[in-house]
């Protein structure tokens, strides 16, 4: 498989505890025992690796990333906020929650002002979500 060198550049700027939360949710990519960042990154970008990586998110989670892939190089928070309609508080603070658990998945990841999406993941067919699924609200108590 082609190496993406932008996620081998990526690794290597996250200190140890990075690594291993993304060896947590990634355990499929070590079970070769990667020796070194870039047959890591070659393991996290295997087909088979991406697609349960992204089998195991929630609906917010994929909203952003679907959003990620379909702006590609023009990817930023703030783009994807835009094209996800995340106007208020809540939308804002669930956009910065999905691109956390993105990130901690080695899917999406910052480049300077940039939102960079893993080699191999493909764009959803069909049209964007119109606004960011955002998580129910939790019943009210009735005093």
């Amino acid at each position: 498989m082609g190496r993406d060198s932008a996620l081998v550049d990526w690794l290597r700027g996250l200190d140890a505890a990075d690594l291993r939360d993304v060896l947590a949710l990634r355990a499929d990519a070590a079970v070769g025992n990667p020796c070194s960042l870039p047959a890591l990154a070659d393991a996290l970008s295997t087909p088979s690796s991406l697609r349960a990586a992204v089998d195991g998110l929630d609906r917010a989670c994929r909203d952003v990333l679907g959003a990620v892939l379909l702006l590609g190089a023009g990817a930023s928070t703030g783009s994807v906020a835009q094209a996800l309609r995340c106007n208020g508080k809540t939308a804002r603070a669930e956009l910065k929650r999905a691109l956390a658990r993105l990130r901690a998945r080695a899917l999406v990841w910052p480049e300077g002002e940039r939102l960079r999406a893993a080699a191999g993941l493909r764009a959803p067919d069909g049209e964007p979500p119109e606004r960011l699924a955002l998580p129910p609200r939790a019943p009210r108590r009735a005093v």
